[in-house]
């Protein structure tokens, strides 16, 4: 079915309307119209705790046992005095787990408002690719990742699946662009 070929609704954020599909976790987004890649529109929320970030729903149907994706996003992280990228260079070698990236968080239908995590149902779709962003630049990073979806994934099991985007390095405000988790 088309409407699984790319499990992102609105990853470009062309218009302002394209907030809607997206939720904000201890960070408030808003749009940018010429803050993404080449000048068009973007995601933008201010980084200020560990959990700060955005989050988007997954269409269940589209999750079969087998099928494999591409996660694909760019994102800068600005100091708030300069509009200059933040150092993002100590996003290797162990320490990815301290710097922004991209994972789903399966969920249980347990009866309440948003359901309880699947602990062993976790699981990491991207992490920054390299080059990474340097301090002073004004480039555009990538954070990429391959996932195939596990039969346990699949199940019945989870009523909600939860793609997560946070854990930047520094504080500072993220930019979001060109968000897609595409079949391959």
């Amino acid at each position: 079915r088309a409407a699984c070929d790319d499990l992102i609704r609105s990853g470009d954020f062309d218009t302002d309307e394209s907030l809607s599909d997206f939720l904000n976790i201890a960070a408030p987004s808003s749009w940018l119209a010429t803050g993404g890649v080449g000048g068009t529109g973007a995601l933008t929320y201010e980084h200020t705790s560990i959990n700060s970030g955005i989050n988007h729903y997954l269409d269940l149907s589209c999750l079969v046992d087998g099928a494999t994706f591409q996660f694909e996003a760019s994102y800068r992280v600005l100091n708030a005095t300069t509009g200059l990228n933040l150092d993002q260079t100590e996003c290797v070698g162990g320490m990815e787990v301290y710097c922004i990236h991209a994972w789903i968080e399966f969920r249980e239908n347990d009866n309440s408002q948003l359901g309880d995590t699947v602990n062993s149902m976790r699981q990491t779709v991207g992490r920054p690719a390299t080059p990474l962003l340097v301090e002073g630049s004004t480039d555009f990073a990538i954070i990429s990742g391959t996932w195939t979806v596990t039969e346990a994934q699949a199940s019945s099991r989870a009523n909600r699946a939860l793609l997560h985007i946070n854990n930047v390095r520094s504080g500072g405000s993220v930019i979001i662009d060109n968000i897609s988790l595409v079949r391959v």
